[in-house]
């Protein structure tokens, strides 16, 4: 069991640093992170005059951006956006990357109660308890991190 738990805060660990350096941002006020945005990644856009829209990143030039972004259920809208009026852009992450990391959280959470407690028949229950709770609020936040994080460009 101490051997599950060394090996569930190794895991927790990697995943931790992973998660920082994926996310790590050298110069929010480059537009080259947005030229190297992947096409049809999604993303919100904010104006300097206030407006915000999500879309999909159709493309970008060294001067400005297109964005597909849905109007309706059955109708989208291309909108072209010039590089002096937007005042931010975020990049839409995954609630499944928050849920991995706090099922990683939960299980080794477990783990280290169930090496605490020194028995070998509530460890594994104690795991089975903890980790969908580490996956739905590590869901949430990820959920969320749109709107909080992934930051990709901030105008100077």
């Amino acid at each position: 069991m101490k051997r599950l738990c060394e090996r569930s805060v190794a895991v927790i660990l990697v995943l931790s640093l992973l998660s920082v350096s994926v996310f790590a941002k050298t110069d929010l006020g480059d537009w080259g992170n947005i030229e190297r945005l992947k096409i049809n990644s999604t993303i919100l856009v904010e104006t300097k005059r206030g407006e915000r829209f999500e879309g999909k990143l159709l493309s970008a030039t060294s001067d400005s951006m297109s964005v597909r972004v849905k109007v309706s259920r059955s109708y989208t809208q291309v909108i072209e956006v010039r590089r002096e009026d937007v005042r931010e852009v975020r990049r839409k992450l995954s609630p499944l990357i928050g849920a991995v990391v706090g099922a990683g959280i939960g299980i080794g959470i477990s783990a280290a109660l169930g090496a605490a407690t020194n028995s070998r028949e509530d460890g594994p229950l104690l795991g089975v308890a903890v980790a969908p709770l580490g996956i739905l609020i590590g869901g949430g936040v990820g959920a969320k991190a749109f709107k909080k994080g992934g930051r990709i460009y901030v105008a100077p």
